[in-house]
């Protein structure tokens, strides 16, 4: 059996007829082709499936506000989740302030 694009190899556990797929470590979205080929009588049978694997959703686990200036308003939430969340340039584009400069920092 294999894989092309951006899918991650199978279960160790994925012999013959069956295998295993999951998506408990994919992180961002994963998709492309298993390939897999039986033989037969001595003659090879083969076919493919498109696979699209969604990573598990996200659970906040924490939220906690700041005051880094002082001045008494909040100026910082930090948010910890379950797992690595990524970070996509539409994510940091919400995330700036109406005059353009950065509404948060992330550290990953």
């Amino acid at each position: 059996m294999a894989t092309d694009s951006t899918l991650h190899k199978p279960g160790a556990d994925s012999i013959g007829w069956n295998f295993t797929y999951t998506n408990a470590n994919v992180i961002y979205q994963e998709n492309g082709r298993i390939h897999a080929v039986l033989i037969v009588n001595g003659k090879p049978v083969s076919d493919w499936i498109q696979v699209i694997i969604l990573p598990p959703s996200s659970v906040l686990l924490k939220a906690v506000t700041r005051d880094i200036n002082g001045n008494g308003l909040i100026d910082r939430i930090d948010l910890s989740f379950d797992k690595r969340v990524p970070l996509t340039s539409a994510i940091w584009a919400r995330s700036r302030s109406p005059t353009g400069s950065p509404g948060r920092t992330a550290t990953l």
